[in-house]
């Protein structure tokens, strides 16, 4: 029951990472489970993956702290 445009960035990420890749972001998991999208968005932006991917990590992580 999370906001569709969460949903959307849990796909693209699922896309990009791969299932394994994505359970290993735990913090962030666990943020977007009990809806602290803010907290949440803070996690993709200290990853390696946010490093890797650059602006798009900015995208999405925007898109989560407006849920």
């Amino acid at each position: 029951a999370l906001p569709p445009s969460v949903q959307g960035v849990l796909v693209e990420m699922t896309f990009n990472l791969g299932k394994k890749g994505l359970s290993e972001f735990k913090n962030f998991l666990k943020h977007i489970e009990n809806r602290r999208f803010d907290l949440a968005s803070d996690e993709m932006l200290r990853s390696a993956w946010a490093r890797q991917v650059g602006d798009r990590a900015t995208t999405l992580s925007k898109i989560v702290k407006s849920a």
